[in-house]
Order: structure tokens, then sequence, then C-alpha cells
């Protein structure tokens, strides 16, 4: 676990510090083997990359990043950039690359569970940008009104939620861009989360309440 900014391991006699963070955590790879800490702070927590530890250069204040599912690739959104910043964290001297942004109203991006697509939700729609032999490639658009703030993907990359400033709720088909499933609730909806089965849907509300949402029933048990 980590709290404070230090990563603990829990063993039968408790909680004991393993490594210092220098910053606190921004987001973790998939495969758990690679973090992300504010102002750019990479650290390797399996021994994978060429450093250990490693800090990239960064104007501005980053306001989210993702690290793709084996952690080669962290993207990164500043304030004001009117483009994603994008690092192959696998070099010995990661450089940074940029895909554009329409605009400075970006609110979140998340890369899809396999790694190969990177999805930027904002208040003027959402780009999926498709990752091919290292480089990226615009696939797929969809341009409306929505004031996302939060965004995530489904575990089986199939679909992924968003939530707006004007309490709506859509599940997406990934693929296509099309809605499959929609809520409205009567507040802004900062933070949205699928559990790990895939069937629910976390929201986390402006006013701290957090609602659960059941996307499908659980499966039928064997004989029943």
């Amino acid at each position: 676990m980590i709290a404070g900014g230090i990563i603990f391991q829990l063993d039968p006699a408790g909680l004991s510090p393993v490594k210092s963070l220098n910053g606190l955590p921004l987001c973790l790879s998939g495969d758990r083997k690679t973090l992300v800490v504010d102002g750019l702070g990479i650290v390797d927590l399996a021994g994978t990359l060429s450093q250990e530890r490693l800090r990239l250069p960064v104007a501005g204040v980053v306001l989210f990043a993702d690290l793709n599912a084996d952690g080669s690739v962290l993207a990164a959104y500043t304030r004001g950039d009117k483009h994603v910043t994008w690092w192959d964290l696998r070099e010995k001297d990661p450089q940074p690359q940029q895909i554009p942004c329409d605009n400075n109203r970006l609110k979140n991006l998340k890369w899809t569970p396999e790694g190969q697509s990177l999805i930027l939700a904002g208040s003027d729609g959402i780009v999926v940008w498709d990752w091919n032999k290292g480089q990226p490639r615009e696939r797929k658009r969809r341009l409306e009104l929505l004031f996302v703030v939060g965004l995530a993907v489904a575990p089986d990359g199939l679909t992924f939620a968003t939530g707006s400033e004007d309490g709506r709720v859509i599940i997406w088909e990934t693929a296509t861009l099309t809605p499959q499933r929609e809520w409205t609730v009567p507040t802004h909806v900062q933070t949205v989360q699928f559990a790990p089965d895939g069937r629910h849907l976390l929201l986390g509300y402006a006013n701290g309440v957090i609602e659960v949402l059941r996307l499908a029933p659980a499966p039928a048990s064997a004989g029943s």
C-alpha cells in the first residue's frame, strides 16, 4: 500500500516501509510495476526500466497523467497546454513528444487496459488515439458538449464511462464512441471508477457522496 508518499509492505508483523517516493502518487501502470508521482517522477518498482528513478522535465502544473498497461508509455496534460505530452519510458533518455488537443479544456485522459489506445475527454468531446509501433494515430473523435470531468475504462476495454459537470453519466463503446447507457444525477460527477468485476460503476459526487451503479447482475452459479 501507499500512504504519505511511502510504499509499505504488508506482512504478518504489520506494515513495513519499503520505499520513499519523494512525492504523492499520480498513477500506476496496469502491471503494478511502474509508478508516477507528482512532478512526473518515475519510480520503477520491479526493475523493468533503464533507471530505477527518473524525473521528467515539465514546465507548468500537471493536471493528470496515466501510464499504459506495461508502464512503457506515460501520457500527461499540463495546465493551459494545447497538446498532450507523452514519453517512451523504455528509452534511456525519454524525450517528450506531443499529440494535439483542439482546445485547452481537456479534463481527463486514460489508457485502455491493453495499453494500445489513449482516450482524451473534455468539455467539447472525446478523442481516441491508437498506438501503432510506438507512434500515435488519431482513430476516432466525437465532438459535442459533454462537460466531462471523470473518466474510467472498463476492465475489458470494450467500454468506458464519463461523468460530467452537468450530472450526466454515460457508458460508451470504445470502438465506435457510441453511447450505450446514460443516467442523470442531480449533482456534479467528479470521478467515476469501474469495479474489478466490470459489473459496477462507482460515482464520486462534488458533495462527497459515493454511489454505486450495478451495470449487470451477478453471473448465475453452477447448478442454479
